[in-house]
């Protein structure tokens, strides 16, 4: 398992906390246990049945699902 000394986030977390799509769509199904989160360096990704939904950079989410 990795271990990290800091996080390259900095307020990441408390952007995407307030973000409206986080908020109404995918913390209901994080805390479900259907969207699992995951830190990538400064980039939170989001994954549904093992692959990624989106991802968010600290100031907008990005997808490739069309």
């Amino acid at each position: 398992m990795a271990h990290y000394d800091y996080w390259e986030g900095g307020d990441s977390l408390a952007r995407l906390a307030q973000h409206e799509f986080f908020q109404n769509c995918l913390l209901k199904d994080a805390r479900a246990g259907e969207v699992f989160p995951a830190i990538r360096g400064a980039r939170f990704d989001f994954y549904y049945q093992g692959q990624k939904l989106c991802s968010f950079n600290g100031r907008t989410f990005q997808s490739n699902i069309a």
